[in-house]
C-alpha cells in the first residue's frame, strides 16, 4: 500500500471536501437555528440531570457515550500530535472547532430523533441515514451512501484508528502486553455494543468513568508546572497567528503549520461524532429538545479534555524534550546543516540531495543529519523491516524517494519506492502522539501517573468501539432483523484485528479518509435540509413554551387552592 499517496488523499479529503463543507454547513446552522451554541447552552447543563420519560438510558449517560465515543483514545493521540507539530498555538482551533461543530451535532440529533415530514413513527428513525431513507425519492441515494460511509467509518476509524491510538500508548507502556489489552478493550467494547437497551446504560457510566480518569492525569500534569502550562493559553493566541516559538528541542512550528497540524489532527476528532453521535443521542428516551441541548456539550467535551491535556504537555515540557523514538523515513528529512528553528527546517540551503548508504544501521557519511518534523534526531539509528538496515536511498530536497537493498554480496538493486514506510530511523527525538501522551504523564508522575492514563485510554476506547458499534446498528433500518444489526456491530472489532494483525499497514489513514467522506455527507445533508431542522427547532420551541406556561398556571392553581 502506498502510505504517500493515502496520506496525500486524506490530507485532500479534509482539506478540500469535509473541512469547507463542515464550515458551510456550521455557518448556515448557526444562522438557521438562531445560534444554538449560545442560546441553548444553559439548557445543556440543565439537561444534564433530566430523567428520561420512560425506562431505558438517560438523557445524560446518552450525551456523556455520544461525546465520549466521538474522540475516545484517537482524540487522546489526536490532541498529543497537534501539540507536537504545531505547539500551543493549535489551541484556538480546538475552541473555534468546537463552537463552530456545535450547532452541526444539535441539528443531527434533531433530524434523528424525528421522523421524515408526514411519517409520524420517530421510534422508525433514530439515526441521520434512517431518516434520509424513510424521506424516500432522491433522498434515499443520499441515506444509502451515508449509511455505506458509517459502516465503512465504524471499522475504519470507530475500531482501526481507536485501536491503533491505544496501540501506540500501550507499546510505550507494556509493550508486551499490547495485544490483550487491546483485544480486551474490544471484546469489552463489543459485549456493550451488542444490545442497546441493556448496556447502552452500562457505556455511558464507564464513558464518565473513563473521563474523570483522563482528567485527573491531565491536572497532574498541569500541576507539573501551573504557570507555563496556564501561560500556554495566553501565548497560543499569538502562535495561532504569528506561528509557535522554538521551546527546548522543538523547532516551533510556522502559522501554516499549526493551523495544518489542526486541521489534520483536531478537527477530524472533533467531528468524529457527525453521523454517530446523533444515532447514541437518539438512544436516550428523553425528549428531543432536551437531547439536542445536550448534543451541544459533544464538541465542548473535546475541546475541554484536549485543551487540559496539551496543557499538561506543555505544563511538564515534554512536548519539547527529546525522548526515545521512532520515526518512518517518509516522516524524516536529512540535513548537511542542524535546523534550530522553523525557518532553518525548511531552509533548502540545509537540506541534503544525493545518495545515502547505510551499512548496519549507520549512514557513511557520519556528518550527515536527520531531524523529525520539528526537532533533530539525536544519535540515530537506521532499520529497515525491524531489523539493522542495509540499504541506500536517493534523497531530493531532504525527503527519500528512491530505496535500493541489496541483491547480491556487493550490489544494490532497487525496491518500490512504496515501501519506504518499512524503513525507520530510531534516536532521541521530540515525541509526538501517543509517544508524548505517555511522555507527559511520566515526566508529572512517574509511571503511576502513566498507568492512571493507560486506564483512561483502555476505558475511552472501549466505549468508542461500543459506541461506534452502536451507532452501526442504529444506522441500518429499523425493519433490518435483529441478526444484521448485532453483526454490523462487530465492525469496530474486525477494524481493531486488522490493525493488531498489522495486515494493512495504511488502514488508521483509510479510517480518516473513511471518516471524512462520511462527516461531508452529513454535512451536506444537514445543509440541504437546513429549512425543515429551523422549522422543527421553532415548533418545538413553542411546544416548549405552551407546556411551561401550562406548567406555571397549573403551580399557581395549586397555590391559590391551599
Amino acid at each position: 500500500m502506498n502510505l504517500e499517496a493515502l496520506t496525500s488523499i486524506r490530507d485532500l479529503a479534509w482539506l478540500y471536501a469535509a473541512g469547507p463543507l463542515l464550515l458551510i454547513a456550521a455557518l448556515l446552522l448557526t444562522a438557521r437555528l438562531k445560534a444554538p451554541q449560545w442560546r441553548r447552552l444553559p439548557d445543556a447543563f440543565r439537561a444534564l440531570r433530566t430523567p428520561g420519560e420512560e425506562e431505558g438510558t438517560a438523557p445524560g449517560l446518552a450525551a456523556a457515550l455520544a461525546a465520549t465515543a466521538t474522540f475516545g483514545a484517537a482524540g487522546v493521540v489526536g490532541a498529543a500530535t497537534a501539540v507536537s507539530l504545531g505547539g500551543p498555538g493549535t489551541l484556538p482551533y480546538l475552541w473555534l472547532f468546537g463552537i463552530l461543530l456545535a450547532p452541526i451535532y444539535y441539528a443531527q440529533t434533531l433530524f434523528a430523533k424525528t421522523d421524515a415530514p408526514g411519517r409520524g413513527d420517530a421510534a422508525a428513525s433514530g439515526s441521520v441515514s434512517r431518516r434520509l431513507l424513510r424521506m424516500g425519492g432522491g433522498w434515499r441515494f443520499l441515506g444509502g451512501a451515508v449509511l455505506v460511509a458509517l459502516l465503512a467509518a465504524a471499522c475504519l476509524w470507530g475500531g482501526a484508528v481507536h485501536g491503533a491510538a491505544l496501540m501506540e500508548t500501550t507499546q510505550e507502556l507494556l509493550p508486551g502486553s499490547t495485544p490483550v489489552l487491546v483485544g480486551a478493550a474490544a471484546a469489552l467494547g463489543t459485549l456493550l455494543a451488542v444490545s442497546e437497551e441493556k448496556t447502552a446504560g452500562l457505556a455511558g457510566w464507564l464513558a464518565l468513568a473513563g473521563l474523570t480518569v483522563l482528567m485527573v492525569a491531565a491536572l497532574w500534569g498541569i500541576a507539573a508546572d501551573p504557570g507555563l502550562a496556564f501561560g500556554a493559553l495566553a501565548d497560543s493566541f499569538t502562535g495561532a497567528l504569528e506561528g509557535s516559538p522554538q521551546a527546548g528541542d522543538f523547532t516551533g512550528a510556522l502559522a501554516g503549520e499549526v493551523a495544518f497540524a489542526a486541521t489534520l489532527h483536531l478537527l477530524p476528532a472533533g467531528a468524529s461524532g457527525v453521523g454517530v453521535a446523533g444515532s447514541l443521542e437518539s438512544i436516550s428516551r428523553g425528549r428531543v429538545r432536551v437531547q439536542a441541548a445536550l448534543a451541544l456539550l459533544t464538541p465542548l467535551v473535546f475541546a475541554v479534555f484536549a485543551t487540559v491535556l496539551v496543557m499538561a504537555s506543555v505544563g511538564t515540557g515534554a512536548f519539547s524534550t527529546k525522548v526515545q523514538g521512532e520515526r518512518s523515513l517518509l516522516d524524516a528529512r536529512f540535513y548537511t546543516v542542524p535546523a534550530g528553528t522553523a525557518n532553518e527546517r525548511i531552509d533548502e540551503a540545509r537540506l541534503y540531495d544525493g545518495y545515502v548508504r547505510i551499512r548496519d544501521g549507520q549512514p557513511r557519511n557520519p556528518h550527515l543529519l536527520v531531524g523529525s518534523e520539528r526537532g533533530m534526531i539525536s544519535e540515530p539509528r537506521y532499520e529497515y523491516n525491524g531489523r539493522t538496515a542495509d540499504i541506500a536511498l536517493q534523497v531530493r530536497e531532504g525527503a527519500a524517494f528512491r530505496l535500493m537493498r541489496n541483491s547480491g554480496p556487493e550490489t544494490l538493486g532497487d525496491v518500490d519506492a512504496t515501501n519506504l514506510w518499512r524503513a525507520s530511523v530510531v534516536g532521541e527525538m521530540v515525541p509526538t502522539g501517543g509517544t508524548l501522551a505517555v511522555a507527559t504523564a511520566r515526566t508529572a508522575g512517574g509511571d503511576l501517573a502513566a498507568r492512571i492514563l493507560l486506564a483512561a485510554l483502555l476505558a475511552l476506547a472501549a466505549v468508542a468501539f461500543a459506541g461506534f458499534g452502536l451507532g452501526a446498528g442504529r444506522a441500518l433500518p429499523a425493519s433490518v432483523p435483529m441478526a444484521a444489526k448485532m453483526g454490523v456491530a462487530l465492525l469496530p472489532g474486525v477494524g481493531v484485528a486488522l490493525v493488531l494483525t498489522g495486515v494493512l499497514p495504511g488502514i488508521p489513514l483509510l479510517g480518516q479518509v473513511a471518516m471524512a467522506v462520511l462527516v461531508a455527507l452529513v454535512a451536506l445533508a444537514l445543509i440541504l435540509r437546513s429549512t425543515e431542522l429551523a422549522k422543527l427547532d421553532a415548533d418545538l420551541q413553542k411546544k416548549a413554551d405552551k407546556a411551561a406556561k401550562k406548567r406555571k398556571k397549573q403551580k399557581k392553581a395549586d397555590s391559590d387552592g391551599d
